[in-house]
């Protein structure tokens, strides 16, 4: 069965209380006129009528719901968001932009926006539902522009580093079986895994190694270092005097030889490696589809996503290029530690 098709059977756990981070939207009293008509409709269809009797456009009334905070009724709310009909196409791609994103991780923005309404439980709206929320979250958090370096003042070389690389691929993650942090690829007999031999912490698959150099590690993962590798080898204890020690699988007089690099830098700082809105909702849908996995009592032990399986179902999904790995990690632990939870009434 397909992701979509299980989720038809796999609601959203409904929460008691709002999560911690962030806070719940407040409780306005009293409940303007207008929502109280809102709250009295049975379906979008006579909520489209309200609002053409009031002249509003979809975006007036994005803002008039997203103010009435837990006033709104929530079933209401969530069957409007993923409704079919223009007008609510319209309002589900303008609804996000009314949330404060600037500056969220992913998960959290997740949770914030989640908590106002009552996601439906099958496929085409929740798509649609996500589809607005990735416009919202990548207008409160843009990617850089394309050909814009990792480090400030320092052009870019063309071919280099990936930016969305930037600040991550520098903990391996901590899959049941070693695998590769670019796609969660799992050695087998078709497919070896190489440690970079700049850093000695993080591993790639042979595909992924060829661009491992793009990911701020050593050419190929086994020439020279990258800053990737020095920010992995600072985190693992593995600098000497500030310098980077890293082999290389050049043979010299027979031996691998092993060499000093320059001192750490210190300048690979992380920064949200979402390229797109594309990209951005994949990865919302990803979230969602793990929450229901991983918290949904009906489903089996046994059917529970593992770590290297989200980042394998993740592949490739960042305009092409891979999640990285260690991102992907904390995103899987912090649904782990707490599933998605929506508003009840």
């Amino acid at each position: 069965a397909t992701w979509q098709s299980s989720f038809r059977k796999r609601p959203l756990f409904m929460a008691e209380s709002p999560p911690p981070v962030p806070a719940p939207a407040p409780l306005l009293p009293p409940t303007p006129p207008l929502l109280e008509h809102f709250n009295s409709c049975s379906n979008p269809k006579e909520v489209v009528a309200l609002a053409e009797s009031h002249s509003l456009s979809p975006d007036d009334l994005c803002a008039i719901l997203h103010a009435g905070g837990r006033n709104v009724d929530s079933d209401l709310l969530g069957a409007c968001l993923g409704h079919h009909g223009e007008f609510w196409q319209q309002f589900a791609d303008l609804f996000a932009y009314h949330f404060e994103f600037g500056g969220l991780d992913i998960v959290t923005a997740l949770r914030a926006y989640l908590w106002r309404f009552r996601l439906p439980g099958e496929a085409a709206p929740i798509g649609r539902i996500l589809e607005g929320f990735a416009l919202g979250y990548m207008n409160s958090n843009p990617p850089p522009p394309v050909g814009t370096p990792c480090r400030p003042n320092v052009p870019r070389v063309p071919g280099g580093t990936d930016p969305s690389a930037c600040g991550w691929f520098v903990v391996q993650p901590k899959t049941a079986e070693l695998a590769c942090i670019a796609c969660g690829a799992l050695a087998r007999a078709d497919n070896s895994l190489r440690t970079c031999t700049g850093c000695g912490v993080v591993s790639f698959c042979s595909r992924c190694g060829r661009s491992a150099g793009r990911y701020g590690h050593a050419i190929r993962a086994s020439i020279g270092f990258g800053r990737a590798c020095e920010a992995a080898a600072r985190r693992n204890g593995r600098l000497s005097n500030g310098h980077i020690i890293y082999k290389s699988t050049a043979i010299r007089d027979g031996v691998d030889a092993s060499f000093v690099g320059e001192v750490d830098r210190g300048n690979w700082l992380a920064a949200s490696p979402i390229k797109s809105k594309d990209a951005a909702f994949i990865l919302a849908y990803a979230v969602v589809m793990l929450s229901t996995n991983l918290h949904n009592p009906s489903v089996k032990s046994s059917d529970k996503m593992e770590l290297h399986q989200f980042l394998q179902q993740l592949r490739g999904q960042n305009d092409g290029s891979p999640f990285p790995g260690d991102y992907l990690e904390g995103i899987y632990k912090a649904i782990q530690i707490e599933e998605l939870k929506v508003m009840t009434v």
